[in-house]
């Protein structure tokens, strides 16, 4: 739940944000604060924030950009693998501490835009045909928040990646990824083609996944051609480590997500569940999955929690298994029935599923 617009103090504060601190430097500079909140600390050299004053330091933060995505690439290396900086306030005159900057902050913010991959992925890219490109086209599209920016307490696509043209024209973007193991590198924008000649000399090795969004395009029938008003911006958490496999796609994930859930009465008070993971079947490898969660939200994107609870720090599942089955409730506060039952697993939400109404007995 956000905070509110009035009344903030530094003990509503120091509990949002998990900080027994009741200092204002201490707070407004504290790594415990949620920077995809719209409203939060920035360094500005106003005395009291305002939303055109967040706006127009872009909610203080900095996508890292470039013209190239070699040039891109070297900036997130250099920026510890993120794609963006929090200016928070640094204190003084020019950048001083405002308690204010905490109205209507928001500590259960999400991230607004996801990468298409994670650590730990595979891609299977064995056994190409000239007949059969598509099965090894990996389409460019993880989460994003696309509510227009108009959000009160969260940050969104549109607040962070819309960007202009010298002539004050919006640029129109897409995603793009860079793919490289160290000596081979290659580029493609909305999709990764792993049937390419490029692609494959990534066979059998261990790749960096480095993922942005770019108004170039460059696709095996659409060649790049570098133009001075190329742009190229990072995602905020845009480098992944991932395997490129000999065998042919039969899917790549770790287990299947089985899930129901439904109101357990007629004022919708409560939502109970049932799920458990499988890795039978050739699409699923098995494996670990950890910070296993279920959680109850407003929204597909998990922006607006209602509830959650932990199903499990870490949980193991054999290939060709399945595991436990989970079973409980979560609290479904102000009862309404727009509502959606998330898991996360692996640090993102991997299954969204909507909630059944409780079928009336007939007698």
């Amino acid at each position: 739940m956000a905070l509110s617009s009035t009344g903030i103090t530094t003990s509503l504060v120091g509990n949002a944000i998990g900080s027994s601190s009741r200092n204002v430097g201490a707070l407004c500079s504290s790594s415990l604060i949620n920077e995809w909140s719209k409203w939060k600390p920035i360094s500005s050299n106003v005395g009291t924030m305002t939303l055109a004053e967040l706006k127009n330091r872009n909610y203080g933060i900095s996508i890292l950009s470039a013209n190239t995505p070699d040039s891109l690439v070297t900036q997130i290396k250099n920026n510890s693998n993120l794609g963006y900086k929090y200016n928070k306030p640094i204190g003084g005159a020019n950048s001083p501490y405002r308690l204010g900057d905490f109205r209507n902050y928001d500590h259960s913010a999400a991230m607004p835009v996801g990468a298409s991959y994670k650590n730990g992925d595979s891609v299977n890219v064995g056994g190409v045909t000239s007949s059969n490109h598509a099965s090894y086209e990996k389409v460019l599209m993880g989460i994003e928040n696309m509510d227009g920016g108009d959000s009160v307490t969260y940050l969104s696509k549109d607040n962070l990646y819309t960007v202009y043209d010298n002539s004050g024209s919006k640029i129109g973007l897409k995603r793009g990824a860079l793919v490289t193991d160290g000596t081979n590198t290659v580029w493609y924008s909305d999709k990764l083609y792993w049937w390419t000649t490029q692609m494959q000399k990534f066979k059998g090795k261990t790749v960096t996944v480095y993922e942005f969004y770019t108004n170039a395009t460059n696709t095996p029938t659409n060649a790049y051609v570098a133009n001075a008003n190329d742009r190229f911006l990072a995602l905020p958490e845009p480098v992944y480590t991932i395997q490129v496999k000999n065998d042919v796609p039969a899917g790549s994930k770790i287990v299947n997500t089985i899930c129901t859930a439904k109101f357990t009465n007629s004022t919708n008070q409560y939502v109970s569940y049932e799920i458990k993971f499988s890795a039978v079947g050739a699409t699923y490898r098995g494996g670990t999955i950890t910070n296993v969660r279920a959680v109850l939200s407003k929204d597909r994107n998990g922006v607006n929690v209602i509830a959650s609870t932990l199903l499990s720090n870490s949980l193991y599942i054999a290939d060709e298994t399945t595991s436990q089955t989970f079973t409980g409730q979560l609290y479904n506060r102000g009862g309404s029935m727009m509502a959606y039952l998330l898991i996360y697993y692996n640090n993102s939400i991997q299954y969204t599923t909507g909630i059944l109404a409780e079928m009336p007995d007939i007698q």
